[in-house]
C-alpha cells in the first residue's frame, strides 16, 4: 500500500473522529449528599485549571466545618503510566480545609513523572475549598519556562548540524540531549496519548505547558518540514536502542532472521495500530485507549506487570533487530511516518550515482532499495535522517535538500 494513500485515509479518519466530537455528551452531575455536606463539581468551580490531558474532574465532598471528607476522580484524560493511581493521590486532601497548606512537594506529596497532573489537581481543591468558604480564588498565570522552550530548540538545532555536516560525533550528542532532558528529567516525549488527546480537543494552555507544544513542533512540524528528524536523533527511546543493539552486535546470534519481504510488510503493523488507538479513543471519548507505548513505562517507572513485561520484550528484540519496536510497532513513528512522505527537505539521489549499492547496506532501518534502473530508491517514511547513507557514499551523489526524492 503505498505510504500516501495510508496518509489520505489517515486524514479521512481524523475528519469522522473530529466530527463526532460534536456528539458526545458529558457525564451527568451528581450532586446528592447527606445532610450539611456540600458536593462540588470541578469542572463547574474551575473548568480552567487543565491537567496534561485537560481538566481532571473532580467530586469533593465537604463537611459543615469546611473540612473535605471525600473526594472522588471522576473519568479523565490523563495517563496512568505517568500518574499512577489517582484516587490514592487525592486521599491526602481528606481533612484539609480552606487554611491549610496544599503546597505540591512539601505538604503534599507528588509522583515523580507526573507534576502537571498532580498540580492541577491541587489547585482544583483549593479552588473547590475557596468556594465552599466564600472565599476569593484565583489561579495566576505561571510565568513562561524559557528553558522548555530553548532546551528542544538547540537539540533540534545540535540534529540538523549533525545531518548537514555529517558528523557522527554531533548525532549522538543529539540523541544523548534528547534521551537525558525529554526521558530522564521532564519525561515529556512526542506520544501517542498527546495526539490523542489534541485530537479529542484536550489541549492545555501554552503558558501551562510549553513542553507539551514543543514536543508537537519537533515530532510532527519539523517532521513535514525537514524528514523524521525527531524519530531519528531526539526521542528517548532510540538511544537506548541504538545502543543495545550495537553494544550486543558483536555477540548477537540471529536464530530467527526476518526476510526483506517478511521486514517490510510488517511494518504495516504500526499503522494499524495508529489507526485502531485513534480509533479507540474517538469511540470512548478519552485518550486511555492510546496507553500502549513502552518508553513511558520506561522513564516514568510506571505501569502494570504487563506493561513491563512488554517493556522488557521490546528492549530485548531491539538487540537482535535495529529498532523492532518504532520499525514495526510504534504509533508515533506511524504518524512521523505518514509526515515524514509529504518533507519538504529530503535526501535525495543525484544524477551521477555510481550505482554502488553502499547506501543499501548502510542504512539502518533498510528505508533504501533499487529501482529498476538499479539505482537508489528512498522510503521517506521510513528514513530517519540518521545519515549513514551519506557518508557511506564516497561519490557524494547522494544529498539532503529542498528537493523531492524518490520514494517507494
Amino acid at each position: 500500500m503505498h505510504i500516501k494513500i495510508l496518509a489520505s485515509v489517515f486524514i479521512v479518519f481524523l475528519s469522522i473522529g473530529a466530527v463526532s466530537l460534536f456528539f458526545r455528551t458529558d457525564e451527568p452531575a451528581l450532586v446528592d449528599a447527606q445532610p450539611g455536606i456540600i458536593v462540588l463539581l470541578s469542572h463547574k468551580v474551575a473548568p480552567e485549571i487543565q491537567g496534561y490531558g485537560g481538566h481532571i474532574p473532580l467530586r469533593v465532598f465537604i463537611g459543615p466545618n469546611g473540612t473535605i471528607t471525600n473526594i472522588d476522580v471522576l473519568k479523565n484524560n490523563e495517563t496512568f503510566s505517568y500518574t499512577g493511581d489517582l484516587s490514592l493521590f487525592v486521599k491526602q486532601f481528606i481533612g484539609k480545609t480552606f487554611a491549610s497548606p496544599l503546597s505540591l512537594g512539601y505538604d503534599i506529596d507528588g509522583i515523580s513523572g507526573a507534576t502537571i497532573s498532580h498540580k492541577a489537581i491541587t489547585n482544583t481543591i483549593h479552588a473547590c475549598l475557596a468556594q465552599a468558604a466564600q472565599k476569593p480564588h484565583s489561579i495566576k498565570t505561571p510565568p513562561i519556562n524559557w528553558a522548555t522552550i530553548l532546551i528542544p530548540v538547540v537539540l533540534l538545532a545540535l540534529a540538523l548540524t549533525a545531518l548537514l555536516l555529517k558528523n557522527t560525533l554531533l548525532r549522538w550528542a543529539a540523541m544523548l540531549g534528547g534521551f537525558i532532558y525529554f526521558g530522564l528529567i521532564t519525561k515529556t516525549m512526542l506520544s501517542i496519548i498527546q495526539i490523542a488527546n489534541a485530537a479529542l480537543g484536550n489541549i492545555p494552555g501554552f503558558f501551562a505547558q510549553p513542553l507539551w507544544f514543543m514536543t508537537l513542533l519537533l515530532g510532527l512540524a519539523a517532521t513535514f518540514v525537514v524528514g523524521r528528524i525527531y524519530c531519528g536523533s531526539l526521542c528517548p527511546f532510540a538511544l537506548l536502542q541504538d545502543l543495545l543493539f550495537k553494544l550486543f552486535g558483536k555477540r548477537r546470534v540471529r536464530t530467527f532472521p526476518i526476510s526483506v519481504t517478511t521486514d517490510q510488510n510488517t511494518r504495516y503493523v504500526k499503522y494499524a495500530l495508529l489507526f485502531l488507538v485513534l480509533g479507540l479513543c474517538f469511540i470512548r471519548n478519552d485518550s486511555a485507549a492510546a496507553n500502549i507505548e513502552v518508553f513511558i513505562t520506561l522513564f516514568t517507572g510506571h505501569g502494570s506487570t504487563l506493561a513491563a513485561g512488554f517493556l522488557c520484550l521490546m528492549i530485548i528484540l531491539a538487540i537482535f533487530y535495529f529498532r523492532f519496536w518504532c520499525t514495526h510497532l510504534c504509533p508515533v513513528g506511524a504518524l512521523t511516518g505518514l509526515a515524514g512522505a509529504f518533507s519538504f527537505f529530503k535526501i535525495r539521489v543525484k544524477p551521477r550515482c555510481a550505482r554502488c549499492a553502499a547506501c543499501i547496506s548502510a542504512c539502518p532501518t533498510h528505508a533504501i532499495s533499487l529501482d529498476n534502473n538499479k539505482r537508489p530508491l528512498i522510503n521517506a517514511a521510513e528514513c530517519i535522517l540518521c545519515g549513514n547513507c551519506l557518508n557511506s557514499c564516497v561519490a557524494g551523489q547522494l544529498e539532503f535538500g529542498p528537493h523531492a526524492c524518490s520514494k517507494k
